[in-house]
């Protein structure tokens, strides 16, 4: 089975990005993404930072890209996000995407799945979600 496990900071902890900003969640990705593929399962990360080594340095994960400006609040940022992230998810071809993502994001990531026909697993790591 093909896991999308959308994470907006992985990147950072999977490849010690400076600054460094990731706290459990990421961790507890990781360790997830980890034993999935010892299950036999592929794994794709779809993360907001991806540079051109990740995937040639990295054959346990596939990484795909999608932008997340729209914190600043522009509706044009909110509809491109929403275009980049759903670019990412098709591209992904994952049978399943585990998200742990803000609020803002997450109402994009279940709207896309409805439409790309895949399931979601919602995944609380915070109080605050």
């Amino acid at each position: 089975m093909k896991v999308g496990i959308i994470s907006k900071d992985i990147g950072n902890l999977l490849f010690n990005i400076r600054p460094i900003k990731f706290g459990g969640a990421e961790v507890q990705q990781k360790l997830l993404a980890e034993g999935l593929i010892k299950k036999g399962h592929n794994i794709n990360f779809l993360t907001n930072y991806v540079s051109p080594e990740i995937n040639k340095n990295n054959s346990n994960f596939n990484f795909f890209r999608f932008n997340s400006k729209s914190f600043g609040g522009s509706n044009f940022n909110i509809i491109y996000d929403f275009f980049s992230l759903f670019n990412a998810m098709l591209r992904s071809n994952s049978d399943i995407f585990i998200i742990k993502l803000p609020r803002l994001l997450l109402s994009q990531v279940c709207l896309i799945s409805k439409i790309l026909d895949k399931k979601i697993v919602f995944w609380l790591c915070h109080d605050r979600d």
